[in-house]
């Protein structure tokens, strides 16, 4: 993947390595997530980061590709520590 272009999101990912809906099971399985979590990445919502860092090794596994939050354009929910960095 190229630096110079925005990050890639998950589901820009999935369409280019042809992600199955079977394969994104296993992938939630094997990162030990909640089928809920894809859906999220899948749809660009806010994630939770240790699910998100999971998935993103286990599809770095299927793909080939070193993919983490600093190549793949994830949502994050803030951290409690974030939040209270705030108040």
């Amino acid at each position: 993947m190229n630096k110079s272009s925005p990050r890639p999101t998950f589901y820009i990912i999935c369409k280019l390595f042809r992600i199955s809906a079977a394969t994104l099971i296993d992938i939630a399985r094997e990162a030990k997530v909640d089928m809920r979590a894809i859906y999220a990445l899948f749809l660009d919502e806010p994630l939770e980061q240790s699910e998100a860092e999971r998935i993103l090794v286990s599809l770095s596994r299927i793909t080939g590709q070193s993919l983490t939050l600093t190549t793949v354009s994830v949502r994050l929910i803030p951290s409690k520590e974030t939040k209270d960095e705030g108040d």
